[in-house]
């Protein structure tokens, strides 16, 4: 049979395309452009015999020997974006419930969000449902002992807080890196911790 218009070996590569764009939890192209084979998706990595690449079939990248999909996608970013994000979700202080920023602080550690109706504590950032009071004044386990049943403290005393927990979640944060992507954060991240007046010894390596 004749096809008008098309050559069968066009209509054979357009039917095999459609099949594995129908199926891609099971197949994918390889990487490389203008490569045509096509691989199994079922198995991390591939050894495409084309083209000589071996290929990640996770994240659709060349394979990445020794890190995770994230970590190699962490390690390739540009310094500054990886620094932004941690600037803005760890060194920006904020609401525990809605994530809405707050700059403020009058001297009461029992905090209430402007912006829903969250009650949180000033040393430990604890969500303390519609009164943080309770909390403040017993509970709280980031409370210094020595500054005695009161709500207050000094506006040092909220500022060694809030670095404290910088330096407690950034280290978590970095404990899931390999050692050379937290080198590279480390060194994005000098000037920023030096301004606040964190010590970069204080920091994971």
């Amino acid at each position: 049979k004749r096809f008008a218009g098309e050559s069968f070996p066009s209509l054979i590569k357009a039917s095999i395309d459609e099949f594995i764009l129908s199926n891609m939890d099971s197949y994918q192209f390889c990487i490389t452009p203008n490569c045509e084979n096509i691989h199994s998706s079922l198995e991390r990595v591939v050894f495409c015999s084309e083209c000589k690449v071996s290929i990640c079939t996770r994240c659709k990248v060349e394979e990445h020997e020794g890190l995770t999909c994230q970590e190699n996608q962490t390690a390739k970013a540009p310094p500054d974006q990886e620094r932004n994000k941690i600037l803005e979700d760890i060194f920006t202080l904020k609401c525990p419930r809605c994530r809405k920023a707050f700059l403020d602080f009058d001297g009461c550690f029992a905090l209430k969000c402007s912006s829903c109706p969250c009650a949180f504590c000033a040393w430990c950032l604890t969500d303390c449902g519609e009164d943080a009071h309770p909390h403040v004044m017993s509970s709280c386990k980031e409370k210094p002992k020595d500054t005695g049943r009161t709500y207050f403290g000094k506006k040092e005393e909220f500022e060694d807080s809030m670095k404290k927990g910088i330096v407690r979640d950034l280290n978590a944060y970095l404990s899931t890196k390999t050692a050379s992507v937290r080198g590279t954060i480390r060194a994005s991240l000098a000037d920023d911790l030096k301004d606040i007046g964190i010590a970069l010894s204080n920091i994971y390596e």
